[in-house]
């Protein structure tokens, strides 16, 4: 054919074989050719050809191969592969001269198929053995020359396929059983409008004749599952496919989950109907589950309101029924009290108050009907109005009667008094507007809107929905109750007061008695809001109290006693049994008491350990075992053939089988692996001899070789080993080598595809253990088991090279560990910061190289070499997110960007500010940063402002020596009031109340001191406490100077003589101050202003700032306090106002309302400076300062120095 074809072969063997030859070349097809005209020519011819080939199918018989000398794998070792060296003509220099050796077929295959698993399982496995391809090639020649047969090649492959499924089954996988997971796909669709779901399934590769059949699997789940409903959502089905999976087979039992409930609107007998239903409905039952729980009864609810479509017989009928009786009773009382006006019992008890307490009993009426309302926007604000109005109608004019009557009728001297209805009605709008106000004002800005919210329900297992009126604050509220306590606490002093009043004025004790009936009822009321009960009961028990209330004061007294409660706030709520087999050491040491069977002419053999008596289906005893030969021998006196075996457990039965079938009397003694061998040692070295049984290749044998004989039972056949009964009678079958290993290696495709490569010949296995015997009884060997398989492994690399895959590339995602740790570096940077922490990313080889851990072990090409350590300041969290991200900086750094660098707020400095220093998170040696380039630059360092003022600062070194100036100054006040004390200027001035301005004003200055400073809990708790205290201290003083004033001078209209003592303005002083200061001491109590740290985003650069602070969790008691202050403040300016033309006589009255007008200015000018305006704490503390020692030296200086 060509040269190339096994160069050099057939020449130099021809030439060998001293055969004078010539050789044309003509290629494959032309020496077909020419092969074919010569014997067209009936000529002959000697030419080289190869077998099995199309050639001599097509031309079968008319060739005859030509025979040469053997072949002999030695000679053709020599080969050279070349001829016709020496040039044309002259002699070989290629030695061979024997035969071509067997070619065997080759497979030859691209290696990128071995990308596939399953193909490159084929491959591996596919064997085309010559006689096959022989066939194959005469079927090809046969369709080759039918013209029937359009393509020879296909229907030759076609055929073979069809007629030989027993040898290519084998070259591949049987196909899995059909599971859902594997070989269907499944479609979540939602049904009854989304409440539930229904499941449908397709097989990922369908029959092509028949999509309801599997396609790439066989057995399992032949047929597609029927739909499943279920009323879980998707993403549980999509999240937990392992647990409804188990629900094709068997429904789940029923449970709450598969059932739902709708909750109706209310009945007439306000109660709500709860119903039950399947979420996925069926037949009467659920189409999801199957026993468990069955699906509970109607029940019912309460409502949240008192439905006004009920029965006759409902609480709402009698109460709005009861409601407009009163109402009617009201009315004609307000019109009697308006006719008979003039009389002068009705005159006498001020009717004009009396008829304000009607109306607001009639407001209160409709209050109670619109309370059994449901809850809506319009409901939610007019409740509250008409809650506060009735209160304050009623309420105040109680309380304005009372005070008139203590005005008029309780001074010692009885001198007449004329305290006009007018001047009780200005302060009974006063009162009333403020309370509205405060509803009103709440309602602008925090409107109580109706709200849906879920609570737990308790008459069955679901939430039930509620609709309620609610806000997003309780600071108005709070402010409302604060402001009516206020009223009540004073009306019931005032009336306490007047309860001995003077017996011509018989309503005083009527006032008494309804006052305190509005107390009770509140009492009453507050638990009824927080008892649980139904809302019908609940409605009727409250509208009682409060029409009790009203009934009970006019049959007393015609006035109302009522309580307005605050709203009630309704919150939505888990074969170990190893049977201990004596050790088997090298030696099977045997216990002292092991039972031994004596034979006269053998020794002893037997371990009843090794076969127990109770061995099941062996009938050992001592360890031994004989069959009915030797049984029968023994009856005749004859001896028995004694067999050492190993355990009954190795090959049961046969061997024993075996003699017994070949009729040989025969005692089988266990005796262990080692026994075993420890005995036919000891019996040859008494030049006895024995039967034993033992396997080979096995050690023993390779340590004693030569030294047995192997005794031959008749040829082992098929039939005859693979009998049913135990009737063998032929020798063992040659068994295989085989493999063997744990089911887990199949999940490793690199050791599975060793292990399926992985195969010893009996003679690969021979050489091992005679070099394992060999090495065994080496001493200087200290492992013969590792030293044997290395010592293979060396001389035998083709063997085992054909066993395993080339090594894949090395990536960092499958071959190198990436462990990521926090670390900290103490280098000195540019902004000298003495730690930085960064994450530092280390690699490491999943299986480095043993001598060089640098190296890969499982992996080459590629990456190499382990990568340098990687530094960032990215979290751990980021790095192990964005795991396709960073690697590429191992190559490229990142442009710079806001997160590669970092700052540092320092505290504060003498000038209030915080220094800001800038440094990037790994800064480089000189300059920039270790882990970017490029991108945004390091900016500049700045300063922010500090929170508070410190201490060293100037400003507040400063304003400290003026408040200490201040401090003496008031302190010499102090003195001089003291000292002149008894003088008439200073006594009529009120000298204690002076001194008492003068402490305020210390007090003042103390708190002005205690403002700087960084927050501690002792700062944070005595400045509201300081600063409450010096307010009520100082304007307090003022305001109970002005009242006493107004008392004595223009409280009367005759200007008769009235007697004010001190001591009743002391008294009321202390009530003032007590409340003002309880606020505050209750609020630290309640919600204490621990320092704390907030943070903010920063306004001059990117990034926050912390600020720390004295921080309260509610602003309720805040707002307490600086609304009571807010009321004194006014009342105080009020009275100075009206004093502001007192007597002449009495010089200090322009000054009280001098320093009442300086304290308002000052708190209007504070308000903005502290809630409002932006400014930086040394500001602040200038501005606060100022105005504070400013308006407290006008004060004193206009109350104290004037005199």
């Amino acid at each position: 054919m060509t040269p190339d074809v096994y160069p050099g072969y057939a020449q130099a063997m021809v030439a060998n074989c001293l055969i004078p030859a010539y050789y044309c070349f003509a290629g494959y097809d032309g020496l077909n050719e020419y092969v074919m005209d010569t014997m067209a020519a009936n000529g002959t011819i000697l030419f080289f050809h190869f077998e099995p080939d199309i050639f001599h199918f097509d031309n079968v018989g008319k060739f005859a191969r030509v025979a040469f000398p053997p072949t002999d794998p030695e000679r053709v070792a020599l080969s050279r592969g070349v001829f016709g060296v020496w040039g044309y003509g002259m002699p070989t220099q290629n030695p061979v001269d024997v035969d071509f050796p067997d070619a065997t077929l080759m497979k030859t295959f691209p290696a990128f198929l071995d990308d596939d698993e399953h193909l490159h399982q084929l491959l591996t496995r596919f064997q085309i053995t010559a006689r096959r391809m022989t066939t194959l090639l005469g079927n090809y020649s046969v369709h080759r020359r039918n013209k029937a047969v359009t393509n020879p090649v296909f229907t030759t492959a076609c055929q073979w396929v069809q007629t030989n499924f027993r040898t290519w089954s084998a070259w591949i996988d049987t196909l899995p059983l059909c599971t859902i997971h594997l070989h269907m796909n499944y479609t979540i669709a939602e049904v009854n409008n989304g409440t539930a779901r229904r499941v449908t399934f397709q097989w990922i590769r369908p029959d092509p004749d028949n999509a309801s059949l599997p396609y790439v699997c066989e057995g399992g789940m032949l047929e597609l599952p029927r739909p499943l409903f279920s009323s879980k959502s998707a993403k549980w089905l999509k999240n937990n496919f392992a647990q409804w999976n188990d629900w094709l087979a068997t429904p789940p039992p029923c449970d709450r989950s598969h059932y739902s409930y709708s909750i109706h609107a209310c009945d007439q007998e306000s109660r709500r109907q709860v119903s039950f239903f399947w979420v996925v409905p069926g037949d009467g039952e659920s189409r999801e589950c199957l026993g468990g729980i069955s699906l509970p009864p109607m029940t019912s609810v309460s409502c949240d309101y008192v439905p006004t479509s009920s029965s006759v017989d409902s609480a709402f009928q009698g109460i709005t029924i009861l409601s407009c009786i009163i109402f009617s009773l009201l009315l004609i009382c307000g019109i009697v009290i308006v006719v008979f006006r003039e009389k002068a019992v009705v005159k006498r008890s001020q009717w004009p108050l009396l008829v304000l307490i009607v109306i607001g009993g009639m407001i209160l009426c409709v209050d109670i009907i619109l309370g059994a309302y449901q809850s809506t926007d319009m409901i939610c604000g007019s409740l509250l109005i008409l809650d506060s109005l009735s209160f304050s109608m009623i309420f105040v004019a109680i309380l304005v009667k009372c005070l008139r009557v203590y005005l008029v009728f309780n001074n010692k001297a009885m001198k007449k008094i004329t305290v006009s209805l007018w001047k009780m009605l200005k302060l009974y709008s006063l009162i009333v507007t403020i309370d509205i106000g405060i509803v009103v004002v709440g309602l602008l800005v925090d409107y109580p809107n109706a709200t849906i919210f879920t609570t737990p329900a308790t008459e069955f297992d679901g939430d039930v929905d509620h609709v309620t009126c609610k806000s997003t604050g309780l600071v108005f509220s709070a402010l409302s109750l604060f402001w009516k306590i206020l009223i009540v606490g004073t009306g019931l002093y005032f009336a306490f007061l007047i309860r001995h009043a003077d017996s011509d004025f018989q309503e005083t004790k009527w006032i008494v008695a309804s006052a305190v009936v509005m107390v009770v009822g509140g009492i009453v009321m507050i638990p009824l809001m927080y008892m649980t009960m139904s809302t019908a009961l609940s409605f009727t028990l409250r509208s009682l109290v409060l029409l009790f209330g009203m009934a009970d004061g006019f049959v007393q007294v015609l006035v109302i006693a009522f309580m307005v409660m605050p709203k009630l706030w309704r919150l939505g709520k888990i074969k170990s049994t190893s049977a201990k087999t004596p050790a088997v050491k090298n030696s099977e040491q045997l216990s002292s008491d092991a039972i031994h069977v004596e034979d006269k002419t053998t020794g002893k053999i037997g371990r009843s350990q090794m076969c127990p008596d109770t061995t099941p289906g062996m009938k050992c005893r001592n360890g031994c075992s004989k069959n009915t030969h030797c049984i029968t021998a023994e009856g005749q006196g004859k001896p028995c053939l004694l067999v050492g075996m190993m355990t009954p457990a190795q090959d049961p039965g046969y061997f024993e089988a075996l003699l017994t079938n070949s009729k040989i009397p025969a005692m089988f003694c266990f005796a262990g692996y080692a026994g075993l061998n420890q005995y036919v040692v000891d019996t040859m070295r008494q030049n006895k001899s024995i039967v034993f049984y033992h396997f080979e290749p096995d050690v023993f044998h390779t340590d004693k070789k030569g030294l047995f004989t192997r005794i031959t039972f008749p040829r082992a056949n098929s039939t005859a080993t693979t009998s049913n009964v135990n009737l063998v009678s032929t020798d063992f079958p040659a068994s295989p080598l085989m493999k063997y290993y744990s089911d887990t290696m199949v999940h490793n495709p690199t050791l599975l595809n060793f292990l399926t490569n992985f195969a010893l010949t009996p003679l690969d296995m021979t050489n091992l253990l005679a070099s394992y015997d060999t090495l065994q009884n080496d001493p200087t060997v200290a492992d013969p088991l590792f030293a044997t398989a290395c010592r293979w492994v060396q001389q035998n690399s083709r063997t085992w090279r054909g066993w395993i895959e080339r090594l894949p590339l090395c990536t960092l995602e499958k071959h190198l560990k990436v462990t990521i740790t926090d670390s900290f570096d103490n280098m000195t940077t540019p902004v000298n910061t003495s730690q930085i922490d960064f994450r530092t990313i280390s690699f490491a080889w999943f299986n480095p190289n043993p001598d060089n851990a640098t190296e890969p072990y499982l992996c080459d090409g590629g990456i190499i070499t382990v990568p340098p350590p990687l530094k960032t300041s990215r979290s751990v969290e980021w790095l192990m997110e964005n795991a396709d991200e960073w690697p590429l900086w191992m190559h490229t750094k990142p442009p710079c960007q806001r997160l590669h660098y970092n700052y540092t707020i320092g505290p504060c400095t003498p000038d209030s500010t915080r220094p800001v220093t800038f440094f990037w998170r790994l800064p480089g040696r000189v300059n920039g940063s270790t882990e970017c380039t490029g991108g945004i630059a390091l900016p500049g360092n700045l300063v922010v402002e500090c929170d508070y003022i410190p201490v060293a600062s100037p400003v507040y070194e400063s304003i400290t020596m003026l408040t200490c100036i201040v401090i003496m100054f008031l302190v010499v006040c102090g003195i001089l009031v003291v000292a002149f004390r008894k003088r008439s200027v200073v006594k009529r001035a009120q000298w204690p109340l002076l001194l008492l301005i003068v402490v305020g004003g210390i007090l003042m200055c103390v708190y002005i001191i205690l403002t700087g400073g960084e927050p501690t809990d002792v700062l944070c708790a005595a400045r509201p406490i300081l600063a409450s205290l010096a307010f009520s201290v100082t304007f307090t003083a003022i305001f109970v100077k002005s009242l006493r004033v107004y008392l004595l001078f223009l409280a009367g209209e005759n200007r008769k003589k009235i007697k004010v003592t001190l001591w009743k303005m002391i008294k009321l002083y202390l009530v003032i101050v007590v409340i003002d200061t309880g606020v505050v001491v209750i609020g630290l109590l309640a919600d204490f202003p621990h320092p704390a740290i907030s943070i903010a985003a920063a306004k001059t650069f990117d990034g926050t700032v912390d600020h720390y602070t004295c921080h309260s969790s509610t602003f309720i008691f805040k707002a307490m306090t600086i609304f009571f202050k807010t009321l004194v403040l006014i009342a105080g300016s009020y009275v100075a106002f009206l004093i502001r033309n007192a007597d002449a006589d009495f010089q200090e009255s322009m000054w009280i309302l001098a320093s009442s007008v300086v304290v308002v200015v000052g708190a209007m000018i504070l308000t903005p400076v502290a809630y409002f305006m932006d400014l930086d704490a040394s500001s602040i503390f200038a501005i606060v300062s100022g105005v504070v020692l400013f308006c407290t030296v006008r004060c004193c200086v206009m109350t104290d120095i004037i005199h």
